[in-house]
């Protein structure tokens, strides 16, 4: 048993007197500092020069995966352009699903529910519109909600699609990318001489290259009038001033980068060319549809991001949802991507095209030297 005077464990020479002054040792109580990372804006962290770490510059996603040097297949290059792309604002969870489903749809990969496990009402009425602008096909409601139904019917739109593209359109598709291609590929060939041109300089330079000497085909009378009122007038001996040549350039650069329609007499114009009808062919054969794919991912965020910028107020707003599904549906500027099959499509629609422009051509060469002989003859 304790000793009944030992009240207290504190010695007596310990105790102090309460007018006197306390030497007893007080710990302060705990008082929350603020992080180090809470002001970063207003000042450092005393010593964190000696110890900070270097920051790391992100990656940008429009480096080309040919500077990796890695071998990649067209199917995974897409992939990893899908995995990279980026959105400017909020909703990137909403967009990088419509993003993956709309590239499945268009490279006529299989669609799963998983694919579409991420969608909200919002997007499945996102992407019923965008399949009733590009496809013509309504989705039932039923179908919608549900998303194994829903994945099934997108695996099917391809052979449902009614809508094929004129020969006309094939025909456009095709040689405007062979024309931006070869003009890419000159810009990179000879970038110390187009260093310092403007576009339509460079671009008057790479016609002038390949068709220099080939005659224009007659244009329409309404634009030749146009043109004449602007055209300078002859020297008394005939020859053209520098005007009229730098005129005669322009004409020859509107025909070949931005022509109305890509019809009989643009093809034997630029065929009139050996250089370009073996560029062009080695095109269609070796980088078309490369060429296009590739472009392609970076057509559809601007698409998404055109649509879901409908969406910037929060909360439930039906006019934000009408509003962008009357863009989709009606709009001329949305334009979806073409897809696998319609690049296929497009390339045996231009080469008949071509194939036949060539047959009348050869039928009318031979009925003209027919005609000389017989009238030599006569």
């Amino acid at each position: 048993m304790l000793d009944g005077k030992q009240k207290s464990s504190t010695p007596k020479n310990t105790r102090t007197n309460s007018s006197a002054p306390s030497t007893k040792i007080v710990l302060p109580m705990p008082v929350e500092l603020p992080s180090p990372t809470s002001n970063l804006r207003k000042r450092k962290p005393t010593g964190s020069d000696k110890f900070e770490q270097p920051q790391i510059k992100p990656v940008s996603i429009k480096t080309p995966a040919v500077t990796q040097k890695i071998e990649r297949t067209p199917k995974q290059n897409q992939i990893q352009e899908i995995e990279t792309a980026e959105f400017s604002s909020d909703r990137e969870t909403n967009k990088m699903s419509m993003l993956r489903v709309l590239n499945k749809l268009l490279r006529h990969d299989r669609i799963t529910d998983t694919d579409l496990i991420e969608f909200t009402q919002p997007d499945l009425e996102i992407l019923k519109s965008i399949v009733k602008r590009k496809y013509k096909i309504n989705i039932a409601q039923k179908d919608i909600d549900d998303k194994k139904s829903l994945a099934e019917l997108l695996n099917q739109l391809d052979d449902k699609q009614k809508a094929v593209k004129r020969s006309e359109e094939n025909n456009k598709l095709a040689f405007k990318r062979a024309i931006k291609f070869l003009i890419n590929h000159y810009k990179k060939t000879h970038a110390a001489e187009v260093k310092d041109l403007k576009k339509k300089e460079y671009e008057t330079l790479i016609c002038r290259e390949f068709f220099s000497g080939i005659a224009l085909p007659e244009v329409k009378k309404r634009k030749a009038a146009q043109i004449d009122d602007f055209m300078p007038p002859m020297t008394p001996s005939g020859k053209n001033t520098k005007k009229t040549a730098g005129l005669n350039d322009e004409k020859l650069r509107r025909f070949v980068i931005n022509p109305n329609t890509i019809n009989a007499k643009y093809i034997k114009f630029v065929f009139g060319s050996k250089e370009f009808k073996s560029f062009f062919e080695d095109f269609i054969k070796n980088s078309f549809f490369e060429d296009y794919r590739r472009s392609r991912t970076s057509k559809l965020t601007k698409i998404i991001e055109t649509v879901y910028g409908f969406f910037q107020k929060k909360g439930k707003n039906p006019q934000q949802m009408s509003n962008a599904k009357e863009y989709i549906e009606k709009n001329a500027k949305f334009k979806l991507p073409w897809t696998d099959k319609e690049l296929k499509t497009c390339v045996d629609s231009t080469k008949s095209f071509i194939q036949r422009v060539n047959h009348r051509a050869h039928k009318q060469a031979e009925a003209e030297a027919q005609a000389l002989l017989k009238k030599s003859r006569s």
